[in-house]
This record gives C-alpha cells, sequence and structure tokens, in this order.
C-alpha cells in the first residue's frame, strides 16, 4: 500500500483501468480500516458498484462518505478512492474515483497474511530427484502466503529455479484447499529445514480471486483478534 516505506504509486485515470465485472476488491475507510470484502458488478458512468461478496448486509453507507477500493491487476495493485453515492443492504455506488497505481511489484509479497498450518501441503518436485537425491515428495509448513506467492519451511533440500507442486494448502475453513504450481525464488537453510519463497505459475484468475478473498478473510479475522486483545 501507499503508506508503506518504499511503495511509490502514480495517479492514473480510473477509465484506463480494466475494472471488470466479479472483480474482488476490498473497501477501506480513508485510515485503511476493513469495512468488507465485495465483488465489482459493474463500472460504468464513472460509477463503481461493488457487492458485498458473501451477500452479507452491509452496514447503512452514509452519503458522500470516502472510501478506498484495493484490488489486484496484473503484478501491481490498485488503489481507488471515492465517495459512496448510493446504497442498499448488498451493495455500495462509489463515484468522484481517483485512482492510484502501485509500483512495486512486490506489493503482493507484503500483503502475506501468516498461517498455522502445519502439514497442510505436500511437495512434488517437477523433476525426478531432488537436490539431496530424493523422490521430490515431502512435508511443508506454509509460512505465509500472498497472492503472488507462498513462502514455505521443509527439511526437503530443493533449488532455485525448481518449480513445485504444493497442494491441500487450507487457509479458511470456508474455503476449499487450494493446489498450486510455482517456482522456487529464494531458499534459505534454517536449521534442519529451508525456507523457500516461491513465486506461483498459471494461477488462473477464478483461483486468484478466490485466493484474494481467503486473504482479505484471513487479514479481518487477524483484525478482529487483535482488537479483543
Amino acid at each position: 500500500m501507499a503508506e508503506e516505506r518504499g511503495l511509490e504509486s502514480e495517479a492514473i485515470a480510473v477509465d484506463q483501468l480494466n475494472l471488470k465485472e466479479g472483480m474482488v476488491t476490498e473497501i477501506m475507510t480513508p485510515k485503511n480500516k476493513l469495512v468488507f470484502i465485495g465483488k465489482i458488478e459493474s463500472y460504468a458512468n464513472g460509477v463503481l458498484t461493488v457487492r458485498e461478496s458473501a451477500e452479507r448486509e452491509l452496514p447503512l453507507a452514509v452519503y458522500n462518505r470516502e472510501v478506498k477500493a484495493r484490488f489486484i491487476q496484473g503484478e501491481r495493485i490498485v488503489m481507488v478512492k471515492g465517495k459512496v453515492c448510493g446504497s442498499t443492504k448488498t451493495l455500495w455506488r462509489i463515484d468522484r474515483l481517483e485512482a492510484e497505481l502501485m509500483q512495486e511489484k512486490r506489493a503482493f509479497f507484503r500483503q502475506s497474511v501468516t498461517l498455522d498450518t502445519p502439514g497442510t501441503c505436500v511437495l512434488r518436485s517437477a523433476g525426478a530427484l531432488n537436490s539431496r537425491g530424493g523422490h521430490g515428495e515431502g512435508p511443508c509448513k506454509i509460512v505465509d502466503v500472498s497472492v503472488g506467492g507462498i513462502r514455505i519451511s521443509s527439511p526437503e533440500r530443493y533449488e532455485v529455479g525448481d518449480r513445485l507442486s504444493i497442494i491441500n494448502v487450507h487457509i479458511v475453513p470456508s474455503e476449499e484447499p487450494f493446489s498450486f504450481t510455482c517456482r522456487v525464488r529464494r531458499a534459505v537453510p534454517d536449521g534442519r529445514e529451508s525456507l523457500y519463497g516461491c513465486q506461483f505459475e498459471a494461477l488462473l484468475p477464478k483461483e486468484q480471486d478466490r485466493l484474494l478473498r481467503a486473504i482479505f478473510t484471513v487479514q479481518r479475522l487477524e483484525r478482529q483478534k487483535k482488537k479483543e486483545l
């Protein structure tokens, strides 16, 4: 996000953005407090219509309320600012839009969510053997996950450039487990295990939206826990 150090942004015309129906977005206050997770229903005549993703009842929106809509586009994060011009129990309409395109490609990883999910995935090497001479299968623990990639800890040894399949990744109980194909971009020995930073490959838009929705859900639950402490 623009508030993070080292993350540059540039203004861009909203009409230049590819705002598509069904795109997952996070609606926030100007101070980045999550209001709800939604999906774009339409963008027409300068009005962005966002529907609550799970059809839950939304809080009543005050006319002219300032909000932000954050979503992923390609390898960047787009932040759209505007004001509420209408609402129902399940959707908000936002106009007077201004957009900022985040320039930091590593922003994917800055939106990561820490998981406590040991033993929820299996690593499979694309080759016959891994760098230790094994068959390339073994347990792994999810350290964090974002829309752009996943970081894991595993006793197996893999090298930068290895292609892996990571299966049965549980992020939130309400979502079916994920399976990813990714490539190792970073390998760091850590005692008996190693940490691997992996970049997703061929993640379909539908799966990207589902993953983004799951990440937003975990973020919301983490914020609620902090409030309760």
